[in-house]
């Protein structure tokens, strides 16, 4: 996934052509299915295709998707997650408090980037809380 964030920084740098669509799919699928092993740096890779308009339409909405289904999923109270699960919990929901800051710049998302913003204020891990200064 590294390959394809830094193939999208050198596209807004206008250095080479747009990913193809099937690489940004498959980063986006990761999400809605919510890999768990690939969560944090699926997040990570959908911050920078957003930030570089890359990711629209279909994607964006099964990005959102995957977006609502991981704030109920990773909420602490609830969570069910085992031992190797809860090493990335923190790393998980960060990353996905920094997308979805980069999502409610630019006005997509809507209740669920704002759902994601209000529960990062008031996460208990600073790493979650001060996420959305870092996206």
């Amino acid at each position: 996934m590294s390959a394809l964030t830094s193939w999208a920084v050198l596209h807004g740098r206008k250095r080479i052509a747009t990913p193809p669509e099937v690489f940004i799919a498959e980063v986006v699928s990761l999400v809605a299915l919510r890999v768990t092993r690939a969560m944090p740096q699926a997040l990570q890779a959908s911050t920078c295709l957003v930030k570089g308009g890359l990711i629209y339409d279909a994607n964006l909405d099964r990005l959102v998707y995957g977006l609502e289904a991981l704030l109920a999923e990773t909420d602490y109270d609830s969570w069910s997650g085992d031992d190797d699960d809860a090493s990335r919990l923190t790393l998980t929901r960060a990353a996905a408090v920094k997308l979805a800051a980069v999502l409610a710049e630019r006005d997509l998302g809507g209740e669920v980037t704002q759902g994601w913003l209000r529960a990062a204020e008031q996460d208990p891990m600073p790493e979650v809380r001060l996420a959305r200064r870092q996206a």
